[in-house]
């Protein structure tokens, strides 16, 4: 992570009146990373497993703008519109994965691995 990302973060707490700043990389860091809370790829790996992937993103419904409107048909959202993705890299996967995921709870302790992580977990 070069000088100059960590310069705009650092600058940008005292512009902001930010309690605390966080630079997320995939790399390293520079020795000008000091007073910033830095996570590298490793630390955002551990902090997404540590959330349970069993749970869902949530997508927000447009609001009606207009009362005249004509309302919107009533749809039914079932677990399968849900976004699930890996407890270890975030990267979302296919209801047949999830579903095998699911379904092995002694292995994957109730979390949700994409297929590379889920040979990890051997």
């Amino acid at each position: 992570m070069g000088y100059e990302a960590i310069q705009k973060a650092y600058t940008s707490k005292d512009v902001y009146g930010y309690q605390e700043v966080w630079v997320i990389t995939s790399s390293g860091y520079t020795e000008q990373a000091r007073d910033v809370k830095l996570w590298d790829r490793d630390v955002l790996i551990e902090q997404m497993a540590n959330v349970n992937a069993a749970q869902t993103i949530s997508v927000k419904e447009p609001e009606q703008a207009d009362e005249n409107a004509t309302a919107p048909l009533p749809t039914t959202r079932t677990q399968d519109d849900d976004l699930f993705v890996c407890a270890r890299c975030g990267k979302p996967v296919t209801n047949k994965i999830k579903d095998f995921c699911l379904s092995n709870p002694r292995r994957f302790s109730g979390r949700i691995y994409c297929y590379d992580h889920q040979r990890l977990k051997n």
